[in-house]
């Protein structure tokens, strides 16, 4: 009788344990980020194609393109990409009228809320 009781707690264990694990990995992020260096509003489609497809990232949008810089908002999985995973993506992002050359840089990098 002792071994079956053990058996359920630790299946309890374990379940419970899984259900915290699963929170954590369903927890999104949203974060606004400044980027400059930006020639012209092609850019920003090349910019949000590079980030879109970083597994991780969920949803990216983009404000109007005003003195060089634009402001993304980008929906992620902190479990799955990090800040610097995606601050890279975007300065690796190639220029659409120079396409050999990474011209962006994020300036600013502000995390505004976690989403469950």
């Amino acid at each position: 009788m002792k071994i079956y009781i053990s058996i359920i707690l630790c299946l309890f264990a374990i379940t419970r344990s899984s259900k915290a694990t699963a929170q954590i990995i369903d927890t999104i992020k949203v974060a606004t980020i400044s980027v400059k260096g930006i020639s012209c509003a092609m850019d920003l489609p090349i910019i949000k194609k590079k980030l879109i497809n970083q597994e991780g990232v969920d949803e990216v949008t983009f404000s109007d393109l005003k003195n060089a810089q634009a402001l993304f908002t980008v929906s992620y999985h902190p479990s799955l990409i990090t800040e610097l995973q995606i601050k890279t993506a975007i300065e690796a992002a190639p220029s659409c009228d120079r396409p050999t050359e990474t011209p962006y840089k994020v300036k600013s990098f502000a995390i505004n809320k976690n989403v469950e």
